[in-house]
């Protein structure tokens, strides 16, 4: 008999499905953020494509707008994408 995994609410399958998703947002909000142009073009993709996931499975829907605060934070501060990193560090090390 296999072991069964706890998980009420699917909360650690939730947080899983977001985590890369997040890090890649963060990474191209920060460098869209840089002009106001690039920062609206590319709010408008990730938006759409964030709207979109409502209709995708629970898990993905639900974390639609988590993901889309988190790219808005990443999109108002507007770092270069070497600096991008410790953002992406800072925000892992607060996922644990």
């Amino acid at each position: 008999m296999a072991p069964r995994i706890h998980d009420p609410g699917h909360i650690a399958l939730r947080r899983g499905i977001r985590a890369p998703v997040e890090a890649i947002l963060i990474a191209i909000g920060a460098v869209a953020g840089l002009t106001p142009v690039s920062a609206v073009v590319v709010t408008l993709v990730i938006g759409t494509l964030l709207a979109f996931a409502a209709v995708l499975h629970g898990s993905v829907a639900s974390g639609a707008p988590a993901m889309t605060v988190v790219y808005v934070a990443a999109t108002t501060v507007a770092v270069p994408l070497d600096r991008a990193w410790t953002m992406l560090a800072s925000w892992a090390s607060r996922r644990n």
